[in-house]
């Protein structure tokens, strides 16, 4: 699904990785509370990254329903490139767009992590 060198499949291999998804979901907490929507992650429901998932998915059903204009400026405020929302929009059902956009979200947090570690490590 995704391109612009990151593509989902090589970054499933993390989905299972406590460490990378907290620091995930503290991304993806604080991006989402500079839009007043609250996110909590435990970390003990099942994998880590479906749980992420589960957390973010409520949110971005809501706003396709009620709030187009803000899911457009969580998408910019997270960085989603537009060749991926131009893919995701392409799906039929709401529930197919909802989920392609929660992932799209996933990935592209998971991918600043693992960015910002990779050149945290550089440095040391």
């Amino acid at each position: 699904m995704l391109s612009d060198g990151l593509q989902g499949n090589s970054l499933e291999k993390y989905h299972s990785n406590e460490p990378l998804i907290r620091e995930t979901a503290e991304q993806v907490i604080k991006d989402f509370g500079l839009f007043e929507m609250v996110v909590t992650f435990r970390g003990d429901q099942g994998t880590p990254y479906d749980e992420l998932f589960g957390q973010v998915l409520p949110h971005i059903r809501s706003l396709m329903e009620h709030e187009n204009a803000r899911l457009h400026a969580l998408m910019y405020q997270i960085d989603i490139p537009e060749s991926w929302w131009a893919r995701i929009r392409r799906e039929h059902s709401p529930d197919a767009v909802a989920r392609g956009i929660t992932d799209a979200i996933l990935q592209r947090e998971l991918f600043k992590v693992i960015t910002r570690n990779h050149y945290r490590q550089r440095r040391l």
